[in-house]
């Protein structure tokens, strides 16, 4: 029974890391389509991020703090790694006429740009991991939605004054980059509250 038990856990905590990492890679890919949301212009990945935060609150739960540190790192380089072949196969040539432009015009990306999304990822969800730690230490197993929801505010907000201010200072005017840190982390907010509910994915296996 006991070997089942970790064995069901183990098989979500396999899955939680999966799911991060896929969704921190997509987020990025998502970003290079610009949305209309309500009369604000956002970019794609801001429907994925929330999520991640949550997802990753799931896998600090399952693996503990030091551990859930080491896949936050691990899936950041990662995601660098990824980008950096993006734009190595943006510089390749294709033997179909108009392909390159189209994918440099779809999936084309500056070094700047990724180097935002990379410090984003990494600072908002390291912030995520040490509040959601200190929140557990004060109350222990009790209060799960208050753990993810706290610990998801620096973390959103971080997410998009990182992003916004590295990829954007010096090239669109201060306004218009604080407009779109404010829209973006309410947008971001929002969705990882409906998103909470993830958070108790696991309580059946851990007994909490």
């Amino acid at each position: 029974m006991k070997s089942n038990k970790k064995l069901e856990i183990s098989k979500l905590t396999a899955f939680a890391i999966s799911a991060y990492a896929i969704i921190a890679i997509a987020s990025d890919i998502f970003a290079n389509k610009m949305l209309n949301i309500g009369g604000l212009s956002l970019a794609g990945g801001i429907l994925l991020i929330p999520f991640s935060f949550t997802i990753r609150d799931l896998i600090h739960k399952l693996v503990g703090f030091e551990s859930v540190k080491k896949i936050v790192w691990a899936t950041a380089i990662v995601n660098l790694a990824v980008a950096a072949l993006m734009i190595l196969l943006d510089a390749m040539p294709s033997v179909i006429e108009g392909q390159n432009e189209a994918w440099h015009a779809l999936m084309g990306a500056s070094w700047r740009v990724i180097i935002a999304s990379f410090l984003a990822q990494l600072i908002s969800d390291l912030s995520n991991t040490y509040v959601y730690e200190r929140i557990y230490q004060k109350f222990g197993k009790k209060h799960i939605w208050l753990r993810t929801i706290i610990s998801n505010l620096p973390a959103t907000l971080l997410d998009s004054a990182v992003f916004s201010y590295v990829a954007f200072l010096g090239v669109l005017p201060e306004d218009v980059i604080l407009w779109s840190v404010i829209s973006s982390f309410v947008v971001k907010y929002v969705i990882s509250i409906i998103a909470t509910p993830m958070a108790y994915l696991n309580e059946k296996a851990s007994n909490e």
